[in-house]
């Protein structure tokens, strides 16, 4: 194997930040859809006699499965075979684990590419 210094992660799109913009948007036409929805429904009972409550339901969708970033390290290696390994460090700049990775290969004139994915 082959050594070959390090890379630090670059930001390439901060997720979070773009869902709570898309949220922040769209919450006065949120708030206002579930009121005609409720005047609606009160008016057609009110017509109809009949309870229309129990057709609402929670939206029970998530974007818990979402990152919150997405981080790129872009690194130019000799042809060769690697065992890379990532150090992942908090907010505040301490290591909190580190992780190897299998082996890479790099081939002359191609692209290597290394997927790696945390939840913290």
């Amino acid at each position: 194997m082959t050594s070959a210094g390090s890379a630090r992660t670059e930001l390439y799109s901060d997720i979070s930040v773009i869902l709570d913009r898309d949220l922040r948007d769209d919450l006065a036409m949120l708030k206002a859809r579930s009121a005609l929805r409720a005047t609606l429904k009160l008016a057609a009972q009110a017509a109809t006699g009949v309870d229309a409550s129990g057709s609402e339901f929670s939206d029970v969708r998530s974007w818990s499965a979402l990152p919150a970033q997405i981080r790129l390290a872009r690194v130019a290696l000799p042809p060769g075979a690697y065992r890379p390994s990532v150090r992942y460090r908090d907010a505040g700049g301490a290591e909190f684990q580190v992780r190897v990775l299998g082996e890479v290969r790099v081939e002359a004139g191609r692209r290597a590419w290394i997927w790696d994915r945390t939840s913290r």
